[in-house]
This record gives C-alpha cells, sequence and structure tokens, in this order.
C-alpha cells in the first residue's frame, strides 16, 4: 500500500462513518482508521524489511568481492537480518512527525528502542513535581506510540514512572490529571485503574514541543 492509497482509503473511511447516526461517528472512524493504520503498517514493514536484506546482500557481496578479488560466495537472503537498536518508525510516529514537524532524528536524541524496550537518554529535568508527572505522561504515550503503534498512556502505567523518576505526590497525582493543563491533553480523563486513553492534537503537539526541548532542538 502506497500513501496514495492510503490517503484514499482514509476518505473512504471518513465518508463511510458519516452514514452511521451522530452518536458512533467518531468511534466508527477510529475503529476503522486503527484497522487500516495496522494494515499499512504491515504491508509498509513488510517492503521495508525486503529492501532492507537486498541492501544488506548487495553490501555482503561488495565487501566479499573486495576481499576475494571478486570471487564472493553470495549470502543466503533467507536468513534473518539481526536486529540493531534502530526506530522502526510506524503509521502512528509518522503521522505524528508530520503534523508536529518532529523529525526522526530529534526522537532518536531523546529515546533509544532495543527490541521491545524503550530507553530513555534525556528525562525531564524540571523539579516541580505537577510538571514532571504531566512531562512522562506524554513520554509513556510515545513509548506506547513506539511500541504499540498508539500514542495512549493509563494512570497506572503513569503512577509507575513517576514513583520511580521522583515526580510522584501520593495525595495529589489523580487531582494533577484534572487541571487545565492536562486535561486537553487525552482524549478522557486518566483515571486510578482505567482504560488507557489516546493523546488529543493538542497532547501530541505537547509532546512534539517536549521532544524538541528534551533534544535541545526546540526554536
Amino acid at each position: 500500500m502506497n500513501i496514495d492509497e492510503f490517503k484514499a482509503q482514509v476518505k473512504d473511511i471518513a465518508e463511510l462513518s458519516a452514514t452511521v447516526p451522530e452518536p458512533f461517528r467518531e468511534k466508527c472512524f477510529e475503529v476503522l482508521l486503527q484497522h487500516l493504520i495496522r494494515q499499512a503498517d504491515s504491508d509498509w514493514d513488510s517492503a521495508r524489511g525486503s529492501r532492507e536484506v537486498k541492501k544488506r546482500v548487495e553490501t555482503a557481496e561488495e565487501d566479499a568481492g573486495n576481499e576475494s578479488g571478486g570471487n564472493a560466495e553470495t549470502p543466503d537472503a533467507s536468513e534473518p537480518v539481526s536486529s540493531e537498536a534502530v526506530l522502526r518508525l510506524n503509521s502512528a510516529l509518522r503521522v505524528f512527525m508530520r503534523r508536529t514537524k518532529v523529525t526522526q532524528a530529534d526522537i532518536e536524541k531523546v529515546v533509544m528502542v532495543e527490541g521491545n524496550q524503550v530507553y530513555f537518554l534525556k528525562e525531564p529535568t524540571t523539579s516541580k513535581v505537577a510538571q514532571g508527572q504531566l512531562e512522562w505522561s506524554l513520554l509513556t504515550a510515545l513509548k506506547n506510540g513506539i511500541l504499540r503503534g498508539s500514542f495512549t498512556a493509563d494512570a497506572e502505567e503513569i503512577r509507575s514512572i513517576c514513583q520511580e523518576k521522583g515526580f510522584y505526590d501520593q495525595g495529589n497525582f489523580a487531582a494533577i490529571f484534572k487541571r487545565d493543563r492536562m486535561k486537553g491533553l487525552f482524549k478522557a480523563p486518566l483515571e486510578k485503574q482505567g482504560d488507557p486513553q489516546p493523546l488529543t492534537n493538542d497532547g501530541l503537539d505537547a509532546l512534539g514541543n517536549l521532544l524538541k526541548e528534551l533534544g535541545g532542538s526546540s526554536e
């Protein structure tokens, strides 16, 4: 699936969602879009993997040819390519980057990915607990965007990282989510034992600004 096909299918989804009763339109669009994103991500990952294997085989042939005077044995392209600490750009990340103008380099200044683990190279440095909780909420959503293709977070996941990083105020933890600065960042309130909530457009913008700030590339 190329980008033009993806855009056309998004348009079809929007038109289809508009035909259902008003209370269900937004949820219908969201469910169909997530299905399309997963399908497109799978197609793009498959194509990218094939290109990567081909490139590595060609490089190996060239290197071996240089060493042996051109009589190199062709590597088996069916062998698995060794994993590296690289950021795989899934569909959700691509959409986020286009919206916020954040680059892959901006993200890689802040996080390192190894397998199914995300390590933060740059972390919030604020001395204010509420601000630290806000920033770790955004970074938690980033981690899930990288690993799961969905910029979501839940209160318990955020609580855990805030406790670890020293930004946990037991008496005010839940109340901080209800403050004006936090309320608009997630689609619904983050509540104890509640469901994960996706970032709103304002939340994505705030995450983009935070990444640029942490990475030292803010304007």
